[in-house]
């Protein structure tokens, strides 16, 4: 928005759910407010640039975040452990996530049930804007067929935003067999 001046973001988003854009909610601005590009100096911007993303800190955070486990814990407790429906738009994708997160990690039973629940709700909404519930939808039906079946639909996920966010190579906990 300002000539020269960047944001630069410790980037944590699930892969296992569909996105259009990077989702940076689970995110956070590091190198301060604003980092200035000198377009008479991008050698110099380019090693101010490296040193801030560099900073252990940041590396040592995103190394804490390996599993879906792992993404309860570090990002629950800021926004509550309840994966229920919420009719505030941008609180209602939080909570498909965190029930797709526990569904991860092994709580696939309660995660169902919050989902399901999550589902009534928006149907007796009669509000269309629900952006996620043809996902919602979707995984349910997947996990209607299976556990093997949501895992696979999660993985397809997965895929699809590696491919759209050019980040092969990335390791994700929902590629895996578990």
């Amino acid at each position: 928005m300002e000539r020269n001046l960047v944001f630069l973001w410790r980037v944590v988003t699930p892969l296992y759910k569909p996105m259009q854009n990077l989702d940076l909610s689970y995110s956070e601005r590091i190198g301060g407010d604003k980092v200035f590009i000198d377009p008479h100096g991008y050698d110099e911007a380019a090693k101010n640039i490296t040193r801030i993303i560099s900073d252990e800190k940041h590396l040592d955070y995103l190394a804490t975040i390996a599993t879906p486990e792992d993404f309860l814990r570090r990002h629950v407790p800021l926004r509550g452990d309840l994966p229920i429906f919420s009719d505030t738009i941008w609180l209602a994708w939080p909570h498909f996530i965190r029930g797709l997160t526990r569904y991860l990690a092994g709580d696939e039973d309660y995660a169902l049930e919050q989902l399901r629940i999550m589902e009534r709700e928006i149907d007796n909404s009669g509000k269309n804007r629900w952006l996620f519930r043809p996902y919602l939808k979707q995984f349910l039906a997947a996990a209607d067929g299976g556990s093997e079946s949501a895992h696979r639909l999660l993985r397809r996920w997965v895929d699809e935003n590696v491919e759209k966010f050019g980040l092969s190579g990335v390791k994700s906990t929902a590629a895996s067999d578990r």
